[in-house]
């Protein structure tokens, strides 16, 4: 399948070049940002195509954007160095120079035919792809030959090796972030299991997705469980008898209704009180926030206190309202 994102490339290539051809005078800096790309060489935007170029080339640490090794190689532009920086292009366009061994001799067309038929792209980032390419054959040397076939110079071990350690990094992370919320949820489950309701499959998934870091979709489910229990009572004769207006025929047309006013009516109706009637209100505002595109981006906290009151209200009805929800 072809992929965008194998070919970094960027349209600044002029700020490139200079950053390039004047790391030997300018010296090593602590990390390459966009901060500093404005700073040094007045990117004022696009900054992040040129950092994501050093990063594919293997100048740059993927995690944090300092300088690897092979800095080094265009700091310190000796014949060796050069041929360095050559064999990190390499590895970078493996592919292209595996279709074309001789790609740094290859022309526009060429270069251009060859991402056309690899990435998924508009001709003008494959004109881009092609200038990156170019600039970065400016500063290697690609006649000359690093070692022999098959061995492995140590710069490339060391970036192949970092790579390897920033994966570990984030696999571990993830792991330690899943175990955690399985830790925090458990209390929740087993508060589900105590209520022994005939219908919590929407709770219960609504705890899968938080556990699975869906926090905006647990809110959705949870109220979805909440719902299913609390208009177990309604009827649409009660509900016409308070509201005439709707002239409601079926339970689909009840709900149908906006939950906000279905919650005034039941607590018209006797099914709980005005306590009860302000925490749903609340809990339906909550939900409203993750459902409707608000930009409300709730945590692992949010969802553990909106379940939690759900529970409560749930407990409150089966204890206080067992003549309605038994």
């Amino acid at each position: 399948m072809p992929r965008l994102a194998k070919y970094k490339y960027t349209g600044l290539t002029g700020p490139l070049r200079d950053l390039l051809r004047e790391a030997p005078t300018r010296g090593c800096p602590d990390k390459v940002t966009k901060d500093w790309l404005r700073s040094v060489y007045g990117v004022s935007s696009n900054g992040e195509s040129i950092i994501s170029v050093l990063r594919f080339v293997g100048l740059i640490r993927q995690h944090d954007g300092s300088p690897t090794d092979l800095w080094d190689a265009i700091s310190h532009p000796t014949p060796e160095n050069k041929i360095r920086f050559a064999d990190a292009v390499r590895k970078a366009y493996y592919e292209l120079f595996r279709h074309y061994p001789d790609a740094h001799r290859q022309n526009d067309d060429a270069l251009r035919t060859f991402f056309e038929r690899q990435v998924e792209s508009g001709s003008q980032a494959r004109r881009h792809m092609v200038s990156t390419f170019k600039t970065l054959l400016l500063f290697g040397d690609f006649d000359s030959v690093s070692g022999p076939p098959g061995s492995i110079a140590l710069p490339e071990l060391v970036q192949s090796l970092e790579t390897l350690d920033t994966t570990a990094r984030k696999w571990l992370q993830t792991h330690t972030e899943v175990q955690a919320r399985l830790k925090a949820l458990g209390p929740l489950h087993k508060r589900l299991d105590d209520l022994a309701l005939e219908q919590d499959e929407l709770l219960k998934d609504s705890l899968r997705a938080a556990e699975a870091g869906l926090f905006s979709a647990s809110h959705t489910l949870g109220w979805g469980g909440l719902v299913d229990f609390l208009y177990k009572p309604f009827t649409v004769d009660a509900v016409n008898n308070k509201r005439p207006r709707w002239r409601l025929e079926s339970l689909e047309e009840l709900h149908a209704k906006p939950d906000s006013q279905l919650i005034d009516v039941g607590k018209e109706l006797g099914y709980y009180g005005e306590s009860i009637r302000k925490t749903l209100q609340g809990l339906l505002n909550d939900r409203n926030r993750c459902s409707h595109g608000s930009g409300y981006s709730p945590a692992l906290d949010d969802v553990q206190g909106f379940l939690s009151k759900i529970f409560h209200v749930i407990t409150d009805l089966k204890t206080k309202y067992r003549r309605h929800y038994q």
